[in-house]
């Protein structure tokens, strides 16, 4: 360092760099189509940049049908729509790592009618 007279001096600084925390991601789901009866599956599938938040992400979700079942440790859903769920249903599903942060998705699912079989004919 130099100062106004011109005198100079050495010294010494220590500058520590700390990691700042970055949002997980979680991969768009997309819409659906399933029809009454049937079964739906699929994972969820996130990521954060941050290496000491790997395998510590945790889920949730919104809007989830009933009877449906949604594990908030893996990401997986899964469900069997009854005769009378035919409709839209939408899903917003959040990946959260261990400081707090998280990212967002939304899924439409369509459940298809499946009308009932028609009755013997008598002859």
């Amino acid at each position: 360092m130099k100062d106004s007279f011109g005198s100079t001096a050495d010294g010494s600084l220590t500058i520590k760099i700390e990691n700042v925390n970055r949002p997980p991601e979680l991969k768009k789901v997309g819409s659906k189509k399933v029809k009454e009866g049937e079964t739906l599956s699929f994972n969820l599938n996130a990521s954060d940049p941050d290496q000491e938040d790997q395998g510590k992400l945790s889920f949730s979700a919104q809007g989830i049908p009933s009877g449906a079942t949604f594990d908030k440790n893996n990401g997986s859903f899964s469900w069997t729509p009854g005769d009378d769920q035919q409709g839209e249903y939408q899903i917003t599903f959040t990946v959260t790592d261990s400081g707090g942060l998280s990212g967002s998705t939304t899924c439409k699912i369509t459940v298809e009618d499946v009308p009932p079989p028609a009755p013997p004919e008598n002859k």
